[in-house]
């Protein structure tokens, strides 16, 4: 008898889990901003690209659901009209990245290209300065190369600036990047993180043992070893593609600068090794170019809500931080009006 009770408890048991695994699925779905911009239907404001998968439609405005209007220009840049040939007398700088250039749910005028262009004008006495946005919500490094070869280049920039973050690298997680991660040899995982958002969390949650504290990341390296040879598999295809754009620009004669983004966990991780951005800047400065890492300045404000509303994209005081510190590195490369 006490067995027939303690069957029925177990099947009982297992149809509620069955039962509650499509709610929990339901209410992960609906509250995880990275599944939703995974299996979301296509942007109006975006359209087939043979090479880079897409890129945004010449002339789009409207209004995409962010809670603020979106301005494409006829040369599919986010931002005021221009031209491609660029006006005498005019430095112009082109800024080349993701969502994060793009500025995916601001506001325009608070966008990284904007604190640029102002500050510029102010440190050089009003010069006539130009700054275009060359940002596309979702590319990685290998589809801004493309961008900045195919398109970039033919607008005769002064200076072109990446703006990288750690989810532009070919193959790898961002996990992967700020806190190499141990892979678990489960069954089917790939899949599970496309088509299951309970997955995409538990891993999230998985990539981030260790930053917290000492004692996860000791018990986590215990048990598994970092997939190093993926991970550097990974750095070097990035960095392969930052040759290849420093080799175009090189070759057209325009200044490269590239700028690194921090992910929000890197501040609360306990080592505080700020291991890729370290990586970055050797290879920046191996070739003598500029590097601007925004993340000191982030740091001193992280406990603001307002720095950084999601762990990826800054807001328009993350932006206005990052204008400015782009300012006062390219003002070293206008005329001798400019103030040191």
């Amino acid at each position: 008898m006490a067995r027939s009770k303690r069957f029925h408890v177990l099947i009982v048991a297992a149809l509620a889990l069955l039962l509650a695994l499509p709610v929990a699925e339901f209410i992960a779905r609906r509250s995880s901003p990275t599944y939703r911009r995974m299996h979301s239907p296509p942007q109006p404001f975006v359209r087939p690209h043979p090479e880079r998968g897409w890129e945004l439609v010449p002339g789009w405005t409207g209004d995409p659901e962010w809670g603020t209007q979106l301005r494409v220009n006829q040369l599919g840049l986010r931002g005021p009209e221009t031209t491609e040939a660029k006006p005498a007398g005019v430095f112009r700088v082109l800024l080349a990245g993701d969502s994060v250039v793009m500025g995916t749910g601001l506001d325009e005028g608070g966008l990284i290209d904007r604190r640029l262009e102002y500050y510029l004008q102010r440190i050089s006495h009003n010069k006539n300065i130009e700054v275009l946005n060359g940002g596309v919500s979702g590319y990685d490094i290998r589809q801004i190369r493309s961008f900045i070869i195919d398109r970039g280049l033919k607008l005769s920039p002064n200076v072109i600036v990446v703006v990288t973050c750690w989810n532009d690298l070919p193959g790898l997680s961002i996990g992967d990047v700020i806190n190499p991660v141990r892979d678990l040899p489960v069954p089917g995982k790939d899949w599970l993180v496309r088509h299951s958002a309970i997955a995409l969390m538990l891993r999230s949650a998985y990539e981030s043992i260790g930053l917290d504290s000492f004692a996860p990341a000791w018990l986590d390296g215990s048990l598994h070893e970092p997939t190093r040879a993926r991970i550097e598999a990974g750095w070097r295809a990035y960095i392969d593609e930052f040759e290849k754009i420093f080799r175009a620009c090189r070759e057209h004669h325009v200044t490269l600068i590239v700028m690194a983004v921090p992910h929000e966990a890197q501040f609360f991780d306990q080592r505080r090794r700020f291991i890729p951005q370290a990586r970055l800047r050797e290879w920046a400065l191996h070739h003598g170019l500029g590097y601007a890492d925004v993340a000191p300045e982030f740091d001193q404000e992280i406990d603001l809500p307002y720095i950084q509303p999601d762990p990826i994209h800054p807001s328009p005081r993350g932006h206005d931080i990052m204008g400015k510190k782009l300012a006062w590195m390219i003002s070293y490369l206008l005329d001798e009006q400019v103030k040191p």
